[in-house]
This record gives structure tokens, sequence and C-alpha cells, in this order.
């Protein structure tokens, strides 16, 4: 799933909207939204960061190409693996 930080500052603001119970001004909502955004794109930022290691699992084909000593290729099908983030 990609991240969406767009999609985080709106559930954000919904959430700050939930705990004001009433209306608030709108100058007030633009200013929770904004801080919503912020916030959004800060943890998409340090997300980000993150190294992700991935152990691809044998038997995913390739196509190779060169000397047995020398070989060089890509993937020809889908790969599964584990990863982890550090």
């Amino acid at each position: 799933m990609p991240l969406n930080p767009t999609k985080l500052a709106a559930n954000l603001t919904d959430i700050d909207m939930e705990v004001q119970g009433a209306e608030v001004e709108p100058d007030v909502k633009q200013r929770i939204q904004q801080k919503n955004q912020k916030i959004a794109m800060a943890i998409d930022a340090y997300i980000r960061q993150a190294t992700v290691n991935v152990t691809v699992a044998p038997g995913t084909p390739v196509a190779t190409a060169g000397s047995p000593a020398a070989q060089t290729g890509v993937t020809t099908g889908p790969g599964t693996g584990v990863g982890s983030i550090t």
C-alpha cells in the first residue's frame, strides 16, 4: 500500500473535529488542517528515511547472459521475499 499523506492529514483532521465536538470557526478549521498536513508530511518523510532490506526467496525466474563466471541478467517473473525495516 503506498503512503498517502493527504489521506492521513484528512483522517487526523476528522479526529480533531470529532474531539472538538461542536462546530469550529472556519479559520480554526483551516489552521487545524494546515497543522495536520504538516504532521502527515513529517510522518511521510520519516517513514521514507527507513532502509528496507529484502531477502528474495529462491525460485524467482531469471534470464542470464554472459560466461559462467560473468553472468548478468534480470528477473522474468514475480518474486517473493521477506522485508524488514531498519
